[in-house]
């Protein structure tokens, strides 16, 4: 018997479709249903994303049902024949290389996560004006201190468990090696493996470059 399904949502904090996400998933999980011409709408979910399924944007919502995770999600969506399999047809060798600039576009990104969400709000929170756009800068400027301080100590301990305490110079010679490699073996292709064809990794490419697109500081 054929299970008819709703038309899959993405969930994501910002419901305009003219503008990119701010996450490299946000972003993937776009371009995976979009290149596997799966039909799709765009939902949104301002606030806290800790009430979404693992507490994380995006997730998939399909009729009542919430499906989390933008990888996990798109191989649900492809288990129902929602979406097709983009890497169908690689051999071994070429999902090998998918999975090696996967990682690397992910430790790019982490890398940005750490200079745009944590040291450019540090900044906001102690340095900036009272009459900046930021409504946290309304706060008392002791407060503001204790704030920043507590949050440094907070990131900081996650920092180290994920072994990326090192000095600031060292992090943007690292961060810059690895956009070096990944812009040399992008260079003029139209797609990134098998020729015409897109694939996964162009996914998780195009993710990246609409991220920083979105929010380019």
């Amino acid at each position: 018997m054929l299970v008819q399904y709703a038309t899959p949502t993405i969930v994501r904090f910002d419901n305009d479709p003219h503008h990119f996400g701010t996450s490299v998933y946000v972003n993937r999980l776009e371009a995976l249903l979009a290149f596997s011409n799966s039909s799709h709408e765009l939902g949104s979910q301002p606030g806290n994303p800790k009430t979404s399924p693992r507490g994380k944007l995006p997730y998939i919502k399909l009729g009542q049902e919430m499906i989390p995770d933008s990888l996990f999600g798109y191989e649900e969506l492809i288990r129902r024949d929602l979406a097709s399999e983009l890497d169908v047809g690689l051999f071994a060798k070429e999902l090998g290389i998918s999975r090696a600039i996967t990682s690397l576009v992910e430790e790019i990104y982490l890398h940005f996560v750490i200079e745009r969400f944590i040291h450019f709000w540090l900044v906001i929170l102690v340095l900036s004006r009272a009459n900046s756009r930021y409504a946290c800068l309304l706060l008392w400027l002791p407060l503001r201190m204790i704030i920043a301080s507590y949050v440094y100590r907070l990131i900081l301990s996650r920092r180290c468990a994920l072994d990326l305490e090192r000095p600031a110079d060292e992090i943007d010679s690292v961060r810059r090696t690895a956009l070096d490699a990944l812009a040399t073996w992008v260079g003029h292709k139209t797609h990134l493996l098998a020729g015409d064809p897109p694939t996964r990794v162009d996914t998780i490419v195009f993710g990246l470059i609409a991220t920083v697109h979105a929010d380019p500081r």
